[in-house]
């Protein structure tokens, strides 16, 4: 995408309407033709802390499209999938003592949900079932 193109883009990125927080609202085509072009720049070795400085968006914006939070993107653009970090713990089945002085083991998940009041073995089949 040239400058000449770069300034239309930009010029339909200004002309989004915004909601009632100020926040804009990018059409579906906006936004596919804002992740066509920053995946273009990307691959010619821009960051995209430099893409957003030239389409005059914010750095979250252009990650969450191009894929690193990307939950709300257009259907052309879904994110690839991404390893993470996670902590492993040891995990142990309560005794009925435990469980009946209310120990029983507690989960919360990296998306903030807690599941309270299962088994450890009932726990890990919910989170397979739910894929969190």
């Amino acid at each position: 995408m040239g400058t000449t193109n770069l300034e239309s883009l930009k010029a339909r990125i200004g002309e989004a309407p915004r909601n009632g927080q100020g926040h804009r609202i990018y059409p579906d085509e906006l936004k596919v033709d804002i992740v066509r072009y920053g995946r273009g720049r990307a691959r010619q070795g821009a960051s995209r802390n430099a893409i957003a400085r030239e389409l005059g968006i914010s750095t979250d914006t252009i990650n969450y499209w191009l894929g690193t939070r990307s939950k709300r993107a257009p259907a052309r653009t879904k994110r690839s999938a991404s390893m993470r970090r996670v902590r492993i713990a040891t995990a142990t089945v309560p005794s009925e003592a435990a469980v009946a002085r209310g120990r029983e083991p507690v989960m919360v998940l990296p998306t903030g949900i807690r599941i309270e009041g299962l088994g450890v073995e009932e726990i890990a089949r919910l989170v397979r079932e739910l894929s969190c």
